[in-house]
């Protein structure tokens, strides 16, 4: 008489055809071709609109109240020399560019916030850096078209922008050509870590938009820039606009920085070679 098969032997059948059963049953996999994350996903993610607002309030009022504070101490100061206005305004500017670095490194640091989340990392370094000087030399292109539009449309355009030109290059005046290149780097970190590292991120949590966030920080870096006047404002709002979408695009401050420290560095020497004395 053969003997019945247990009930432990009739489970591990069981489950042994459905094991067998699950290794050949289909997999659902999405229809249709794969979407590509959005641009900008792994930037600053984790801030209310509210601390967002506070953070832009708090960095924007220092460095407003800043530069007041330099120029109150040299005119008060014993050492002040008003010969001496380009090299001061040279040292203005890598006060101001130290400071607002700090602040910004100070409300990552209160937030718990990473580098990355500004775009500072070296991921895809290579192609951001290439993406950078093309950025440069569109922008250059762009530039250079607009000035001489605008000088054909407006003859004293370029009187304007001569004069312009030459209160410019009196900040480099007193520097040789290193000192040149460093302040044209410290310009170029310094202003896309505020305007669009720290800026479009947090103007993003705020209006809830990359869109408005990319157009709203491109209308603050053209204001940042009136003391050089409306016509170079409306040249600076699209160059704002392009280097706040390479941003978004690229999630790195590398192409940015690469492509404003060669736009500006062109445009000195354009400026040079246009309005010699």
């Amino acid at each position: 008489m053969t003997p019945e098969p247990s009930q432990n032997s009739s489970q591990e059948r069981a489950g042994s055809a459905g094991a067998e059963a699950g290794q050949d049953a289909p997999v659902a996999r999405p229809i249709g071709p794969q979407v590509p994350p959005a641009p900008g996903l792994s930037l600053l993610t984790d801030q209310s609109a509210s601390g967002a607002l506070v953070d832009v309030l708090i960095v924007f009022a220092v460095l407003f109240a800043l530069p007041w504070g330099f120029w109150a101490l040299r005119v008060l100061g014993s050492t002040y020399d008003a010969s001496a206005v380009g090299s001061g305004v040279a040292l203005g500017i890598v006060e101001l560019a130290l400071t607002g670095c700090l602040m910004i490194c100070y409300v990552l640091y209160k937030n718990r916030q990473s580098l990355a989340s500004i775009g500072w990392t070296g991921r895809r370094w290579a192609m951001n850096l290439l993406i950078g000087v093309l950025s440069a030399a569109a922008l250059f292109v762009f530039g250079t078209l607009f000035c001489a539009l605008l000088a054909l449309v407006w003859p004293a355009a370029f009187d304007y922008l001569q004069a312009n030109y030459r209160r410019f290059r009196s900040v480099f005046a007193p520097l040789d050509p290193t000192g040149i290149l460093g302040l044209l780097g410290i310009v170029a970190v310094y202003e896309e870590l505020l305007f669009r590292g720290f800026l479009i991120t947090r103007l993003r949590r705020i209006v809830g938009s990359w869109p408005a966030a990319i157009v709203l920080s491109a209308v603050a870096f053209a204001l940042e820039h009136f003391y050089q006047g409306p016509i170079a404002m409306l040249l600076i709002v699209p160059t704002g606009l392009i280097l706040a979408i390479v941003f978004v695009w690229r999630e790195s401050l590398i192409p940015c920085i690469v492509a404003h420290f060669l736009f500006n560095g062109l445009m000195l020497a354009l400026g040079n070679w246009l309005y010699q004395p």
